[in-house]
């Protein structure tokens, strides 16, 4: 399930994190510890793509977090954005935006 809408600014760097890890490893997912987070136009759909063997990915920008606590660079220009995941095995996490001047 998609987010609700943020936006982003002019001359501005996005970054994104998560509060929590779902195992006491600090995993972010049963794949390979890394929870892959995208964002598509607020007023449009998500771009999920499959490969031949079924697996899900986004279509569309992706910052991946490696560790709760720890900021990714999501690389998106302004507008008005929602993220989603396709990261096989995610439980829902809560997501935390912050924005930056350049």
């Amino acid at each position: 399930m998609p987010s609700e809408p943020f936006t982003v600014g002019d001359n501005t760097r996005v970054w994104v994190s998560t509060t929590s890890s779902p195992d006491r490893a600090g995993n972010l997912s049963r794949f390979g510890g890394v929870a892959d987070v995208a964002a598509f136009a607020a007023d449009g759909r998500p771009h999920i793509n499959q490969d031949r063997n079924g697996f899900q990915f986004a279509g569309d920008p992706v910052a991946s977090l490696r560790k709760a606590g720890t900021y990714a660079e999501l690389a998106i220009g302004p507008g008005r954005y929602r993220l989603y995941t396709v990261t096989l095995g995610i439980s829902a996490l809560p997501v935390e935006v912050v924005t930056c001047p350049q």
